[in-house]
């Protein structure tokens, strides 16, 4: 047996051994047996002291030796510069790197002493005191050599106390415990303040106790059983002068673990203030706060530290750096920055580091309370007010902790003194805040800033996953789920998730896998191993990252020992009860105590065994690799302490990790408590324990929206601090909120969310921080649309697991909250709505009792004095008789049948390809290159007075570049739209136009892509606004991206300020006379045509669109009755691949909607709200598989009654594979009978859409021949 000891030191002693902050030093009579266990420092070629002073957690030393130097150095877009051995070195230097670790303390074996009883012997350990020691308490653990148990008191340090009046504690061996003391240089101040309750002295502070007259009362500190070693590790510097290519290359090489940063500049003069060198960086380089740069230094090829390489330019002084390890970790020289000097006459100061004031780390997080960190600041330069402020401050400290303080002062006066304290404190920590400087933005494209690499680590993913659960409990049943999720992974990725939490693997006694038996057997009632590989495979291919659930906690035997009780395992780890926790009463196991909480349906696995934690780590690594897994599902982690799970994501080293911690709420008299922070803080303790390698499903938020919801009482949705109360409102990036899952809902319904109230969870965890997951049984319902929305209103809005809630409303039936500052959010039947300011918001969705994301969106840009003017020309282009037209554009229809079935058979190989009216009218002129203004004259439906440019000039664009937005160059796509002349706008060359921001057009303007292959792709897309008479014809628009805005023409005489664009491929805007023709349409951010506030008199014809969510949005939302006026004809267009709703989805207006073939949506295909008028003529419907997506149409926020008002018809569509379109309304009254002549779309219209759409899209017309 080995004992494992600490010591309990007393108020004003500390232990000897280890500890920091010496007062008085204990006398400890030294023992022989006594041994340290320590790391083995590696050998280093100098010894160097320590730094006694330091900025940051931990000191270095300085040393010097010459390195080996790379043959060549370079970085990433910098020349690469040969070096060599031998020459040109101008330094080279190592320093020695000393950091704190921690270890077990003091181990001591037992002495085998003469038996007791024949059969039996005893062990002791003697460890003797001075009788004036200060020591107050023995702490110890004890270990069997030969089975490697470890014991302890009820699960926690033994505890032998050597004074009398400690308070109770059940650890304790016939002794009492009290209070601890605060640390550091408030320690005498608390020692004044803080009275035990159990003092025997009334009057007496516990500050003037002498130990010599009477034990100590109830005042020590408690040491745990480790102790801190020095980590020694080294960074070696070389510079080397390049003439030729009139550079200093510096290499930078060190052995630190992990991954390391140096936070770097560079000096111009002796002044040693930081600068910003100018580029090119090494990779993976980012600008901190424009004072610095960060760059993450690249692992060597065996992992054994890391590496750098530095190509700046002559002339400058010196190189200044600093090293980070972690958040609390940072490393310099000797309390200064470690400063290198380019040039060998300039000595190395040892003691004259630089300030590094102004490039302080920020907290990323809310900053709980709970959560300690122990990373120190950097000094600062402070100005003489906040020196007068310090020493205010230490005279209250000196006057509250003096003599005649204590004798005169009562409790009230102390507490008077510490509220001066922390206003003291407060008006110095607003001085700091507000002597940072506020640099404004820099209008800078994506390649002119250094963009920050997303950080990935194991708790949190990117940040902005978003996580579905990928079956429920039935899963099982069909013991083939993995092939029937195989069918849905598009799906899945259509809709925007990135994270898919899978069922178990394993070989399981209970069907649904949670009772694991042989691990490493992944034949499951889900599928067998190889079907596994295959949807994982495709999941990866889809997007979308996979996680493994994996039960840890718990496994199920397969053989009885000799008492029949099931505790031998088999398989691949056959463990015997050894691996099985001995407090377990139901399976005998013969580990060590469990550290938590037990699960009594299978044996507990005891992880603090060495050999089950390297099996552990072993499995976890060859899924990792067999499979597949990118991370893990942890099942109930609360079986077992956090560290191991720490050391089990080192091990496998997973993209995302999430556990389970599930325990009850806080609960009085059956009502739920509204502050349940010991809940959160219960599961925050655990993933502190996982040191953040993992978060936690967020059970608190679960609850409290459980009792919000129900019972109205959305209060409860803002802590006493004004923060969400969940574990989203103290560690957001580590939170993974959801409401339903399979024990929760399903067919368990253990704690299933309120009926008819899931919606208005969802927006609440789709909108705020944290990692939001969604339960596949609401996926696959009547909530998809809804939830695909949200999804996207988050995606658009980059909400991620890092973003700022400001709660503005918290009331009994109304919670309102501004998310980022630019996403507001409503749930709850009470009314909220944000106060505009210098903002105009809209409404981007809105649901039953939530409208969770109003955005600012383009109508926060500035709108120019021509917006009224554009919307009287809208007024001017309104028909308003508009089945007049779409009978017209049925009669052509028709005609144009007629003739192609009639003459097909008689033409050539090479002659007239068109099969609709409008392709006819031109399509047929070989000579259509000479003639291209004839394609004006072309135009149906309601664009049909649309001309384009056809009364001005020809303009060639030759240049695809799209650089400066307010003079852009002679012969671009930008110069050529912002003319004041009608043009017609023609392409040199086939070209990709990658639009820096937004493309805003003029009036009375075509861009005509016949005859090349023009992309518009990459960047922005087309605005159209406050504009009229626009053609728009066969090019390609996609991979369109939101862009950052800034000063942008928009007419020669006009630049104005453009908020962010949201990445619509088109958006039309207050425009009239809008005709888009022959458009490839597909990957938008937002949407690929939205028709907005008042547009109306426009065609969108012959486009095809693929591989898009929100596909054309006409009308912009309820509010606006402007759009009333809108008419829009959607004719002869193919809505292919990929797409998921809005084709379209119309507020307010007239929608004709003619001859379009439609295929395969995943939500709708045809939608609408605020009373729209959509006649629906002659298309064909082609359903998906899926049953929930059969319908056509889908009405939003009215009731039955309501929108059976609306006049939605369908006439001459052809429905398959189920299909079917929803009619309401009054039937349509034709001043013109479709029925009769060579109208002949009511009878068999549907059959022709394949041929009228045969040629949708852009077309790759040459010169010379029919298009």
């Amino acid at each position: 047996m080995v004992l494992n000891k600490m010591s309990t030191v007393a108020t004003d002693s500390l232990l000897l051994l280890h500890h920091h902050h010496h007062i008085h030093r204990a006398s400890l009579r030294s023992i022989p047996k006594f041994q340290l266990i320590s790391k083995k420092p590696p050998p280093f070629h100098l010894i160097c002291s320590q730094a006694s002073d330091s900025r940051f957690n931990n000191g270095a030393s300085l040393c010097y030796r010459y390195p080996q130097l790379p043959r060549a150095l370079s970085s990433t877009g910098a020349a690469v510069v040969e070096t060599s051995e031998s020459s040109g070195i101008t330094f080279s230097e190592t320093f020695e790197l000393n950091r704190t670790e921690k270890d077990y303390a003091i181990e001591t074996p037992f002495e085998t002493k003469s038996a007791l009883r024949e059969g039996q012997a005893y062990y002791e350990v003697t460890i003797e005191f001075s009788k004036k020691t200060k020591i107050a308490a023995i702490n110890f653990v004890l270990k069997d050599d030969e089975s490697g148990h470890w014991y302890q008191h009820r699960g926690r340090d033994f505890k032998v106390p050597l004074v009398d009046h400690l308070h109770n504690d059940e650890n304790f061996i016939g002794a009492k415990k009290g209070l601890g003391i605060w640390p550091g240089a408030l320690g005498p101040l608390a020692s004044i303040l803080l009275k035990p309750e159990a003092a025997e002295s009334k009057g007496e502070d516990i500050g003037e106790l002498s130990l010599q007259n009477r034990p100590l009362q109830s005042f020590y500190e408690e040491h745990s059983v480790v102790k801190e070693i020095v980590a020694c590790n080294t960074v070696s510097v070389s510079v080397r002068h390049c003439q030729e290519k009139a550079k200093n290359i510096l290499y930078l090489e060190t052995d630190l673990p992990g991954d390391v940063v140096v936070h770097w500049g560079v000096c111009r003069d002796e002044s040693k203030s930081w600068e910003i060198p100018a580029e090119p960086y090494p990779p993976e380089t980012i600008i901190f706060k424009n004072k610095a740069l960060r760059t993450l230094l690249q692992q060597k090829n065996d992992r054994d530290g890391s590496w750098g390489s530095f190509v700046l330019d002559e002339g400058l002084f010196a190189f200044v750096f600093v090293l980070k390890l972690n958040e609390n970790t940072w490393l310099n020289c000797k309390g200064n920055d470690f400063y290198i000097p380019f040039s060998s006459s300039v000595a190395l100061d040892e003691h004259s580091g630089l300030s590094r004031s102004e490039v302080k780390e920020d907290h990323e997080e809310y900053g709980s309370p709970m959560i300690s960190g122990s990373a120190s600041e950097s000094k600062e330069a402070v100005p003489a007010y906040t020196d007068k402020i310090i020493n205010e401050i230490r005279n209250l400290v000196n006057d509250i902790s003096s003599e005649k303080s204590r004798e005169t002062k009562s409790k009230e006066a102390h507490e008077i003194i510490l509220q001066e304290i922390e206003k003291l404190a407060a008006e110095a920590y607003s001085i700091f805040r507000s002597s940072l400087p506020t640099l404004p933005e820099a209008n800078l494209s994506k390649e002119e800033v250094l963009q920050p690499p997303v950080k990935i680590t194991s708790g949190t993913g990117s940040g902005f996953e978003i996580l579905c659960q990928g079956f429920n409990w039935e899963s099982h049943k069909s013991g083939k789920w993995y092939v029937e999720l195989h069918e849905k992974t598009s799906k899945l990725s259509s809709l925007g998730f990135t994270v898919i939490w899978l069922p178990p693997p394993t070989d399981s006694v209970s069907p649904e896998g949670y009772m694991p038996r042989d691990l490493y057997n992944l034949n499951s009632r889900y599928g067998n191993i190889d079907q596994l590989k295959v949807l994982v495979k495709r999941l990866h291919e889809v997007g979308i990252t996979v996680l493994g659930d994996v039960v840890l906690n718990h496994r199920c035997a397969q053989y009885r020992n000799q008492n029949g009780v099931w505790n031998i395992f088999g398989g691949r780890l056959n463990w015997d009860d050894r691996a099985i926790v001995a407090d377990d009463p139901h399976f005998q196991g013969r580990g060590n105590k469990s550290s938590g909480d037990n699960f009594h349906a299978a044996p507990n696995i005891d992880h603090s065994q060495e050999f089950v934690r390297k099996d552990i780590r072993e499995w976890l690594c060859w899924l990792r690799e067999e499979i597949g897994y990118d991370g893990w599902r942890l099942d109930f982690v609360r079986g077992f302490w956090g560290g191991y799970v720490k050391d089990y994501m080192d091990s496998s080293m997973p993209y995302f990790a999430v556990g389970e911690y599930w325990d009850s709420l806080s609960y009085t008299y059956g009502e739920m408590d509204h502050n349940q922070d010991a809940h959160r803080q219960r599961i925050v303790d655990w993933i502190n324990a996982t040191n953040g390698t993992a978060g936690a499903f967020d059970v608190t938020t679960k609850g409290i929206l459980h009792s919000a919801l129900e019972r109205c009482e959305y209060w409860r949705l803002s802590d006493a601090k004004g923060k969400p109360p969940g574990v989203v409102g103290w560690w957001p990036s580590r939170a993974v909120t959801f409401i339903e899952n399979h024990d929760t809902g399903s067919t368990q319904g253990h704690w299933r969310f309120p009926s008819g109230k899931e919606m208005q969870g969802y927006a609440y965890i789709l909108t705020h921080p944290g990692t939001p997951s969604v339960f596949y049984d609401h996926i696959f319902s009547e909530y998809q649309s809804e939830i695909s929305a949200l999804i996207s209103v988050r995606k658009r809005n980059k909400i991620q697991c890092r973003s700022t809630v400001k709660i503005i409303k918290a009331e009994r039936d109304v919670y309102a909250a501004m998310i980022d500052e630019k996403l507001a959010m409503k749930i709850g039947p009470g009314h909220y709505e944000p106060s505009n300011g210098q903002q105009n918001w809209s409404l981007a969705i809105e649901g039953r009792d939530y409208k969770p994301a109003l955005r600012s969106p383009l109508s926060t840009r500035i709108c120019r004095s021509g917006a009224a003017e554009s919307y009287q020309e809208s007024l001017q282009a309104y028909n308003p008789n508009p089945q007049d037209l779409t009978d017209e554009f049925n009669e052509l229809v028709g005609k144009t049948l007629i003739n192609e079935n009639g003459t097909r058979r008689n033409l050539g190989e090479d002659d007239c390809k068109a099969t609709n009216p409008i392709d006819r009218c031109w399509r047929c002129d070989r000579d259509w290159a000479k003639h291209r203004k004839r394609l004006a004259d072309c135009v149906r439906g309601f664009g049909h007075h649309t001309t384009g440019g056809k009364k001005g000039r020809y303009y060639l664009v030759d240049d695809p570049s799209d650089d400066d937005m307010d003079h852009p160059k002679p012969g671009t796509l930008r110069h050529a739209i912002l003319q004041t002349e009608p043009l017609w706008i023609i392409f040199k060359h086939s070209m990709v136009i990658k639009l820096k921001n937004e493309l805003i057009m003029t009036s009375d303007k075509t861009i005509d892509g016949r005859g090349v292959l023009v992309h518009i792709a990459y960047g922005a897309g087309i605005t159209i606004q406050f504009v009229h008479n626009i053609i728009i014809h066969n090019i390609w628009i996609h991979d369109i991206v939101p862009t950052s805005g800034g000063m942008i023409r928009d007419t020669l005489s006009h630049i104005g300020l453009r908020t962010q664009a949201d990445g619509d491929a088109i958006n039309i805007y207050t425009s009239s006379n809008i005709w888009i023709d022959h458009v490839s349409l597909s990957k938008g951010t937002d949407g690929l045509i939205d028709v907005i506030e008042g547009s109306t008199a426009i065609t969108i014809s012959n486009c095809k669109f693929n591989h898009h969510n929100d596909v054309m949005l006409l009308g912009a939302h309820e509010s606006n009755s402007r759009d009333a006026i809108m008419q829009v004809t959607v004719a002869f267009n193919r809505f292919g691949k990929g797409l998921i709703q809005r084709m379209p989805r119309v507020r307010w207006g007239f929608a004709h909607v003619v001859n379009n073939d439609y295929s395969h949506w995943e939500l709708y295909a045809i939608g609408g709200s605020a009373h729209p008028t959509i006649i629906s003529q002659g298309n064909r419907f082609r359903a998906s598989n899926y049953r929930y997506t059969k319908e056509v149409t889908k009405r939003d926020y009215a009731t039955k009654d309501e929108w059976m008002k609306w006049q939605w018809r369908s006439e001459g569509d052809m429905f398959k594979n189920g299909a079917f379109f929803t009619e309401s309304g009054k039937p349509l009254e034709h001043s013109k009978s479709p029925l009769v002549g060579m109208n002949l779309i009511r009878y068999r219209p549907g059959t022709f859409v394949g041929t009228l759409t045969r040629w949708a899209g852009a077309l790759k017309c040459r010169k010379g021949k029919l298009c």
